[in-house]
């Protein structure tokens, strides 16, 4: 699932830096959105099989997960404003997803899983 959002916040990173020509940190706070977006819908679906559509589980989930991603958002753009004098966008952007990959998937556990009263029987 990663893999597939990595891709299209890659794919929209490149389109931001040489077609629509922005600065680093501008198309990297962009193509961050793109991946968020692909990432919480394939998490909460595919990786963890929940499909529970209820608006308070929804709003739950989705308020957690807003958390984490304002903390990776703020790790992300730091990253960008301390490297990108030293290496390319890319290279800063795919480390950083690697760093705040291996936290996330602990942190998702505790997001997607249903407590044990809201569980299908």
């Amino acid at each position: 699932m990663g893999g597939l959002a990595y891709v299209l916040e890659m794919a929209s990173l490149y389109y931001f830096v040489h077609i629509v020509r922005l600065g680093s940190l501008g198309a990297v706070a962009i193509s961050f959105w793109v991946g968020f977006c692909v990432a919480f819908t394939l998490q909460k679906t595919l990786t963890f099989k929940n499909y529970d559509r209820r608006p308070g589980i929804v709003a739950r989930q989705l308020g957690l997960y807003c958390l984490l991603v304002a903390f990776n958002y703020g790790f992300t753009l730091l990253a960008v404003r301390l490297l990108e004098s030293k290496m390319s966008v890319f290279v800063i952007r795919t480390g950083v997803i690697g760093i705040i990959t291996s936290w996330n998937f602990v942190i998702y556990r505790f997001i997607f899983k249903l407590p044990h009263s809201y569980s299908k029987s």
